[in-house]
């Protein structure tokens, strides 16, 4: 996951397209903490592209979890509210448009 989420900034198509969707695929059908932990980490990533990842990730591990643990999901809340506050403004905007 790691790699797939540093893959989100080359600027090669065929690089990036499908390590977005490898990571999405990876956080949808096997979430668990390590995922969870990885994804909060990457959160203050120096590139935009890998934020706005991190962020329709965390979203999207938001709507398929029926019920996130209390910690895991005040973790979630704290990393998609600084990514609404991100210097990139599409980085805000995936961010916003997560589920809460």
């Amino acid at each position: 996951l790691p790699a797939l989420l540093r893959n989100h900034c080359v600027s090669k198509a065929p690089i990036s397209k499908p390590s977005v969707q490898a990571a999405g695929a990876l956080v949808a059908a096997a979430p668990s903490e390590g995922a969870s932990a990885v994804l909060l980490a990457t959160v203050g990533s120096p590139h935009h592209q890998t934020r706005r990842g991190v962020a329709s990730l965390l979203g999207a591990a938001c709507a398929s979890a029926l019920e996130l643990p209390p910690p895991q999901a005040a973790a979630f809340a704290s990393a998609i509210r600084a990514l609404v506050c991100d210097t990139d403004a599409t980085v805000r905007a995936t961010a916003a448009s997560a589920p809460s």
